[in-house]
């Protein structure tokens, strides 16, 4: 449960919240399971605060300070937290439905079972960050860095691939999902590690038949050309020919 002291001090605003930070430089501010639902959180120091379970849907936090904060299993759907800094966060479980992340830094940020679809990810920081059954489905991640992330079992559904940055440096402890939409918005514009990056269409229902589809996404042999090649005993004649066609 929150510390009833700290709910009262956030709640008089920024200043007097980073005011009383400046001056409690060893004090852990306990926000967890708190209902600040819509609260005007921008600019404020977070860091190292403890926000778990808090319901944070529709707050405001541009700007916000939340290194090191533990916001995991909190809810921040709708929330706008542009420019944040979530380096280091743990936000395991967290989820962030339809949330403005735009220009995030959430470099080494643990977003391990976190739900992140239709959320705005344009020019964020994601270095380093791990990305354990995440879901990205619908997400924008238009100049995302994705440098040395580490995925697995991450959902990469409807989202286009094509603009983000260091998605070849991904590091795949396993396989992850692509959707064939996916594949279409990217246009077959995905860089792959050398070594290939793996994952799995989702499955889809063909008649009566229940299909799942492995895909290894290679770099294109050509120097000519960026698009991949991909590689799979179990893709139909159909379906490769669509895409191959771009």
């Amino acid at each position: 449960m929150a510390d009833e002291e700290h709910l009262n001090i956030i709640k008089q605003g920024v200043e007097t919240w980073n005011e009383w930070r400046s001056t409690n430089l060893d004090m852990v501010p306990d926000l967890s399971g708190a209902d600040l639902g819509g609260a005007n959180l921008s600019l404020m120091n977070l860091i190292g605060a403890d926000i778990n379970r808090a319901n944070l849907s529709w707050a405001k936090l541009r700007g916000a300070k939340l290194n090191d904060a533990n916001l995991s299993k909190a809810i921040l759907a709708r929330a706008d937290l542009a420019g944040a800094d979530l380096t280091n966060a743990n936000l395991s479980e967290a989820m962030l439905i339809v949330a403005d992340l735009t220009g995030v830094r959430l470099s080494r940020a643990y977003l391990g079972e976190a739900d992140l679809s239709g959320t705005i990810l344009i020019d964020a920081d994601l270095s380093g960050v791990q990305l354990i059954d995440t879901n990205l489905t619908g997400t924008d991640l238009t100049g995302a860095d994705f440098t040395e992330a580490l995925a697995f079992g991450t959902i990469f559904a409807n989202v286009d691939l094509s603009m983000v940055k260091g998605i070849e440096t991904i590091k795949h402890e396993g396989p992850s999902t692509i959707g064939i939409d996916t594949i279409y918005r990217s246009k077959g514009k995905i860089p792959a590690h050398p070594s290939g990056s793996i994952f799995h269409l989702r499955s889809f229902r063909s008649g009566n038949a229940l299909t799942r589809i492995a895909v290894r996404i290679r770099p294109a042999r050509s120097a000519n050309t960026t698009f991949p090649i991909l590689q799979s005993g179990r893709i139909t004649t159909t379906i490769w020919k669509s895409l191959r066609s771009w």
